[in-house]
């Protein structure tokens, strides 16, 4: 049988700080916890996205490329944030490879439960869905910012 999370951990991810402590308990049992030594591949790049990710320990690196000789590190993700939530959202293949650094401790929440937590709790969906906005536009910004600078080194240099 997986670990659970309890409703106390879930305070420790900021996408969902909107939630009141009864809302938490009654999120934590959607999830389950999954661990990974350091090394081991939690998905990859094309893989059918159907689950979210919270790092409860650990740290996670995130690679886009052709292979694993030429991949690019996009991120390396720690303690309280999340990954995997694109390919939840838009139901689409993953468009990164998430690797434990090191051992790790994921808290997994799969499509089947997010799409029920819809159905069965409309408000507490909406709050996370409103946190996980936040979080990928503060992502989309800072991506902005990388590629204008980009683009000044390749253009006036």
């Amino acid at each position: 049988m997986a670990a659970q999370i309890t409703a106390e951990q879930l305070e420790l991810f900021e996408v969902l700080r909107g939630l009141t402590p009864e809302e938490r308990g009654a999120l934590a049992p959607q999830f389950k916890v999954e661990s990974y030594p350091a090394g081991k591949v939690i998905f990859r790049e094309g893989d059918p996205g159907n689950k979210v990710y919270f790092v409860l320990r650990g740290v996670v690196q995130i690679e886009k490329g052709v292979d694993e000789a030429n991949a690019t590190r996009l991120a390396r993700l720690g303690r309280g944030e999340l990954m995997g939530e694109i390919s939840v959202l838009d139901k689409s293949p993953r468009t990164a490879t998430a690797t434990a650094y090191v051992d790790t401790e994921l808290a997994v929440m799969g499509r089947q439960q997010v799409d029920a937590l819809v159905a069965t709790h409309p408000k507490i969906a909406a709050k996370i869905f409103l946190g996980i906005s936040q979080s990928l536009a503060r992502r989309l910004r800072s991506a902005d910012d990388e590629i204008t600078q980009l683009t000044k080194r390749l253009y006036y240099f």
